[in-house]
């Protein structure tokens, strides 16, 4: 079952414990609602949550060691090259982070 819109207003509506729960923004008022959607997960269920910023990440940990909820972090990090050249020299701040 796939259940579209934001997780705080339409969990509650959900009948079954979910096995998969994906979690892909909202901010600070979904955060708080992990441990409300983990207690309803199923047996072995799992909680996919993105942050974006350090900010975010930062509470979603918080949030889940003050419940005592287990997890797994990993950390993506994207960068794109990016190199031009005028005059047959490469410029000044050819690479930047993107991520």
């Amino acid at each position: 079952m796939v259940v579209e819109g934001e997780a705080e207003r339409n969990f509650d509506r959900v009948e079954q414990n979910p096995d998969r729960v994906f979690i892909g923004g909202g901010g600070l008022e979904v955060i708080k609602a992990i441990p409300k959607i983990f207690d309803r997960l199923n047996r072995d269920g799992i909680i996919v949550a993105v942050a974006v910023t350090l900010k975010n990440l930062t509470n979603i940990i918080n949030v889940l060691d003050a419940n005592r909820i287990d997890y797994e972090a990993i950390s993506l990090s994207f960068y794109k090259l990016q190199r031009g050249f005028e005059d047959g020299r490469a410029s000044e701040g050819d690479f930047s982070d993107t991520g």
